[in-house]
């Protein structure tokens, strides 16, 4: 199952350039590689205004969601909040299913 994780930064004003939240970063970067030489992240990136980023994971739990998101150096160094959603990425099944319950509405 694929979920996107938001992450945004709680003060992008104090804790971007900070040597803290660098540090934190490089080492969230480091985070999302294993992950992904894992076959775990699909994708992974920052936002170009420096509010946050994005993380799309493949796993087969959202426990295991949630203990990514909850061991990722960014989160455990409070530098940014996180939200976990469901996602589904094969939209051609997901369209035939749609049209054919709109079919059956009448």
């Amino acid at each position: 199952m694929q979920f996107v994780v938001i992450n945004r930064a709680i003060r992008p004003d104090l804790t971007m350039n900070s040597k803290p939240h660098l540090q934190a970063l490089a080492d969230h970067v480091a985070y999302m590689k294993g992950l992904q030489e894992a076959g775990k992240v699909v994708i992974a990136g920052g936002f170009a205004d420096g509010s946050g980023g994005m993380d799309l994971i493949d796993v087969e739990t959202v426990e295991e969601a949630l203990e990514i998101c909850h061991n990722d150096p960014l989160h455990k160094a409070v530098h940014v909040t996180q939200e976990i959603h469901p996602y589904f990425s094969d939209l051609g099944p997901r369209l035939e299913g749609m049209k054919k319950k709109l079919a059956t509405m009448g």
